[in-house]
């Protein structure tokens, strides 16, 4: 701001004497110099700079594959570095086909038949067995089409997760089934699309004898539910289609 200075002004007052003398007062003083104080601005603060930050790139998922044979109309997904394996068989000239679900360790996780039969076995003197469902959701199943055939116990397609107490352990299985749950040794993870009973699972008939899971503890049963290996399979079952 610029400095700014008032000046005094001086009167001189003269008076003349009637009487031939003359009178001339003292001047007054002059009146002493103000200063307007300079006003110091506080600097603005120097806003902090913003920084940008780098997006983290992100890695794009491996996409799943649909496995498709020629020679049926179902098919499903695998996830990246996992292995369909055909499991010879001696009708497989007659129509059924059997196909393995490997992991990319090479280790099996489900089984697919196109064509499930040979279901035989009986109980005999050993006590049904509780059958639990841990888990069920709704297959939505394209192409699917309930069969009308009478079968008891028939439900709408589901995904299930199922176990039972056995002398052995926890026996527990997953898989897709169009059938309730009965109390028995013995249960199966059937579908039965119009005239033709298939089977997506990871056992087709699960027992002490052939457990595809085998826990300790009913607990340790449903700790295997939140697993990522669990939620896997469970897409896996889920992306089952059948062509029209």
């Amino acid at each position: 701001m610029r400095r700014t200075v008032a000046a005094g002004l001086v009167v001189v007052g003269l008076l003349a004497g009637v009487a031939g003398c003359a009178t001339v007062p003292d001047p007054e003083p002059s009146a002493k110099p103000t200063t307007t104080a300079k006003s110091t601005a506080s600097p603005s603060p120097t806003p902090a700079p913003t920084v940008t930050p780098t997006p983290t790139p992100t890695s794009t998922p491996d996409l799943w594959q649909r496995f498709i044979d020629a020679r049926m109309p179902y098919s499903f997904e695998v996830p990246p570095g996992w292995a369909v394996v055909e499991q010879p068989s001696p009708y497989g000239n007659q129509g059924p086909l059997q196909f393995l679900v490997n992991d990319g360790q090479g280790k099996q996780q489900l089984v697919f038949s196109s064509q499930a039969s040979g279901f035989g076995g009986r109980c005999g003197d050993a006590a049904p067995l509780n059958v639990q469902e841990m888990d069920a959701e709704p297959a939505t199943i394209p192409g699917y089409t309930l069969t009308s055939r009478t079968i008891k116990n028939l439900t709408s397609p589901q995904f299930v997760y199922r176990a039972m107490q056995t002398d052995k352990g926890v026996v527990a299985s997953l898989g897709l089934s169009d059938e309730g749950i009965t109390d028995s040794c013995a249960f199966y993870n059937l579908l039965h699309p119009g005239e033709t009973t298939i089977s997506f699972a990871d056992a087709t008939q699960v027992s002490a004898e052939n457990p595809p899971h085998l826990f300790a503890s009913t607990d340790e049963a449903k700790s295997f539910a939140q697993s990522d290996e669990y939620k896997t399979l469970k897409r896996i079952l889920l992306s089952l289609q059948i062509a029209g």
